[in-house]
């Protein structure tokens, strides 16, 4: 099952903020609960390219 639209949409509105403030993606870590499609994909393609897990 590939990974909804809006929930990309979602992490971009979030991650907007600090990349505007200068952080670069890759030193972003996100977090998702376990068990979940993003967590079993692995890596999720943003806007601003992918941030790094934890």
């Amino acid at each position: 099952m590939a990974i909804s639209q809006k929930v990309i949409q979602l992490i971009d509105q979030k991650l907007a903020p600090l990349i505007r403030t200068g952080c670069r993606i890759h030193q972003i870590i996100m977090v998702f609960a376990a068990a979940k499609e993003l967590v079993k994909q692995g890596s999720v393609q943003t806007g601003y390219g992918i941030p790094s897990r934890a």
